[in-house]
Order: structure tokens, then C-alpha cells, then sequence
């Protein structure tokens, strides 16, 4: 990947980001988009979750405004954990080498400001 590409991946809003993955899965049976998958996962990430119950545990704890922020739409159901996990297993390697190198431009753009 081109340094150009990075650079302009880690100017972009994370939701941008999230939004614009192509979803891997059959539309036919998405019941919950991978946008509000891969929130609900960041999301627990950055709350110090380590695996993948932890995530979706942290999820259950969210509020009904914070759910419908990550795409969650009033009254949805949470995905499960299997769900989850299946979301994040099916996702196309690139992709995650994508989100890797733009999280580690994001925290390398923090450190370099006063």
C-alpha cells in the first residue's frame, strides 16, 4: 500500500472508514450491517475490551443512544457474539491490514502534536 493511500486513510473520520468496507457477507442474511458490527467491536476495543465476549458484553451495557450512534436502529436487537465474531473471521485480510495501518498513523499523528 502506498504511502499516499495511508496518508489519506488517517485524515479520514473512523466512521468514514468503518462505513465505507465493502461487506463481505450475503445481503440476504444481514440482519445487523457491518457498519454497527464493526462499531460495536471498535468500540469495545476501546473500552479495554480483549475478546470477543468482552465486546459484546460491553454492548449490552451501552445505552439506547449510544447503539442507535453505531447504527443500531431503535428497538434492534444487539448482534450476538457468534455474530460478531463470524463478522470480524469473515472480513477480507486487506481490509483488516487497512484499519491496522490507519490506527497505527492515527497514533503516531497524536504523538507528533504539542
Amino acid at each position: 500500500m502506498s504511502s499516499s493511500t495511508t496518508n489519506a486513510l488517517s485524515r479520514q473520520p473512523l466512521v468514514q472508514v468503518l462505513r465505507n468496507i465493502t461487506d463481505p457477507r450475503d445481503r440476504r442474511g444481514a440482519r445487523h450491517s457491518l457498519f454497527t458490527v464493526l462499531s460495536l467491536a471498535v468500540t469495545g476495543v476501546l473500552a479495554g475490551c480483549c475478546n470477543l465476549t468482552a465486546i459484546w458484553e460491553h454492548a449490552t451495557d451501552l445505552t439506547g443512544a449510544d447503539l442507535e450512534a453505531l447504527g443500531l436502529e431503535k428497538g434492534q436487537t444487539l448482534p450476538s457474539e457468534s455474530t460478531i465474531r463470524r463478522v470480524l473471521q469473515d472480513l477480507d485480510h486487506a481490509t483488516g491490514a487497512v484499519l491496522t495501518q490507519q490506527r497505527v498513523a492515527d497514533k503516531s499523528n497524536q504523538r507528533s502534536r504539542p
